[in-house]
């Protein structure tokens, strides 16, 4: 009688016990996205923190998504050509349109979301970069 294997899968595809996707170049590309995230996050802590903070006041926020998808057929996660790139982390009604970039206190605006900013200056739009609770609150009541 043949011993029988145990199977698991692995992005769909059949692997032996003991398989690692780390050491198959071709899954380790196609999965790049698996990969850990970074276990100390304090602009991502900050953002729900912000998001929680607005919607308790009553008021509509929601996290704007700029990585890109994944594409099956393409076998990557590809970034989309049509991103608006610079735009800040939250957006919200309270009750005007208000844009919000979170930063913690080392991090800092990339060229591209110093153009945004400058962008919502001249057109007299709300543009808050937090860089801690206390910033939204002061202007958002």
């Amino acid at each position: 009688m043949r011993k029988k294997l145990s199977w698991i899968k692995v992005a769909g595809v059949p692997t032996r016990p003991g398989f690692s996707v780390r050491k198959n170049p071709f899954l380790n590309k196609m999965h790049r996205w698996a990969r850990p995230r970074k276990k100390d996050n304090p602009e991502g802590r900050l953002v729900h923190a912000i998001l929680y903070y607005l919607r308790l006041k009553g008021h509509t926020a929601g996290k704007t998504k700029t990585m890109g998808s994944y594409h099956k057929a393409e076998g990557m996660f590809l970034r989309d050509p049509q991103l608006f790139t610079g735009f800040p982390d939250i957006t919200a009604f309270c009750p005007h349109l208000v844009f919000i970039e979170a930063k913690s206190e080392e991090g800092k605006q990339s060229n591209s979301q110093k153009a945004f900013q400058k962008l919502c200056d001249d057109s007299g739009t709300p543009y808050i970069l937090a860089r801690s609770l206390e910033d939204v609150e002061k202007i958002i009541k």
